[in-house]
Protein backbone atom coordinates (compact mmCIF):
# COMPACT_ATOMS: atom_id res chain seq x y z
CA UNK A 1 0.00 0.00 0.00
CA UNK A 2 1.60 3.90 -0.83
CA UNK A 3 1.83 5.26 2.52
CA UNK A 4 0.96 8.25 0.29
CA UNK A 5 -2.48 7.14 0.23
CA UNK A 6 -3.34 7.15 3.71
CA UNK A 7 -2.00 9.94 4.73
CA UNK A 8 -2.21 13.48 2.91
CA UNK A 9 1.43 14.64 3.48
CA UNK A 10 2.86 11.46 5.04
CA UNK A 11 4.13 12.73 8.25
CA UNK A 12 3.62 10.68 11.02
CA UNK A 13 4.50 12.74 15.11
CA UNK A 14 5.33 9.85 17.45
CA UNK A 15 5.10 11.24 21.08
CA UNK A 16 6.94 8.21 23.65
CA UNK A 17 9.29 8.63 26.62
CA UNK A 18 10.81 5.44 26.32
CA UNK A 19 13.77 5.93 24.00
CA UNK A 20 13.73 1.96 22.86
CA UNK A 21 10.38 2.18 22.13
CA UNK A 22 10.57 5.43 20.33
CA UNK A 23 13.17 3.75 17.98
CA UNK A 24 11.15 0.58 17.35
CA UNK A 25 8.10 2.38 16.50
CA UNK A 26 9.57 5.21 14.25
CA UNK A 27 11.81 2.74 12.49
CA UNK A 28 8.81 0.56 12.25
CA UNK A 29 6.84 3.07 10.39
CA UNK A 30 10.00 4.40 8.44
CA UNK A 31 10.19 0.62 6.95
CA UNK A 32 6.81 1.38 5.94
CA UNK A 33 7.69 4.45 4.06
CA UNK A 34 6.32 7.03 6.22
CA UNK A 35 7.97 10.09 7.82
CA UNK A 36 8.35 10.12 10.97
CA UNK A 37 9.05 13.13 13.57
CA UNK A 38 10.08 11.59 16.65
CA UNK A 39 9.65 13.63 20.25
CA UNK A 40 10.34 12.03 23.78
CA UNK A 41 8.21 14.66 25.56
CA UNK A 42 5.09 16.16 25.62
CA UNK A 43 6.78 20.17 25.37
CA UNK A 44 9.21 18.35 22.22
CA UNK A 45 5.98 16.98 20.62
CA UNK A 46 3.75 20.51 20.92
CA UNK A 47 6.36 22.25 19.43
CA UNK A 48 6.45 19.51 16.89
CA UNK A 49 2.87 20.32 16.45
CA UNK A 50 3.36 23.83 16.10
CA UNK A 51 6.24 23.68 13.27
CA UNK A 52 5.49 21.04 11.10
CA UNK A 53 2.42 19.82 8.97
CA UNK A 54 1.82 16.34 10.57
CA UNK A 55 -1.18 14.41 9.68
CA UNK A 56 -0.79 11.65 12.13
CA UNK A 57 -0.02 11.68 16.45
CA UNK A 58 1.10 8.47 17.96
CA UNK A 59 0.65 9.62 21.23
CA UNK A 60 2.01 7.83 24.73
CA UNK A 61 -0.47 9.18 27.63
CA UNK A 62 1.73 8.25 30.42
CA UNK A 63 5.06 10.18 29.82
CA UNK A 64 7.65 10.83 32.41
CA UNK A 65 10.20 13.92 31.95
CA UNK A 66 13.61 12.96 31.50
CA UNK A 67 15.13 16.16 33.21
CA UNK A 68 12.64 16.09 36.08
CA UNK A 69 11.13 12.72 36.67
CA UNK A 70 7.71 14.21 36.56
CA UNK A 71 4.76 12.15 35.50
CA UNK A 72 3.11 14.57 32.10
CA UNK A 73 0.40 13.14 30.95
CA UNK A 74 -0.61 13.09 26.85
CA UNK A 75 -3.26 15.91 27.59
CA UNK A 76 -0.89 19.05 26.66
CA UNK A 77 -0.14 17.24 23.69
CA UNK A 78 -3.57 16.41 22.56
CA UNK A 79 -4.86 19.67 23.50
CA UNK A 80 -2.77 21.38 21.18
CA UNK A 81 -3.12 18.95 18.49
CA UNK A 82 -6.97 19.71 18.79
CA UNK A 83 -6.55 23.53 18.52
CA UNK A 84 -3.82 23.19 15.13
CA UNK A 85 -6.38 20.84 13.61
CA UNK A 86 -9.50 19.59 15.60
CA UNK A 87 -9.89 16.49 13.28
CA UNK A 88 -5.80 14.75 12.79
CA UNK A 89 -6.09 11.78 13.51
CA UNK A 90 -4.52 10.40 16.82
CA UNK A 91 -3.92 7.42 18.35
CA UNK A 92 -3.26 7.05 22.56
CA UNK A 93 -0.99 4.59 23.64
CA UNK A 94 -0.01 3.39 26.95
CA UNK A 95 1.00 0.29 28.74
CA UNK A 96 2.65 -0.30 32.46
CA UNK A 97 6.17 -1.93 33.48
CA UNK A 98 5.43 -4.49 35.21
Amino acid sequence: MDSHAVLPNNQILVVEDDCELLELISSSLRDAGFDVVAASTSKAGRNILETKSISLVLLDWNLTNPKTGAHETGSTVLTCCRAIHAFMPLIVMSGEKG
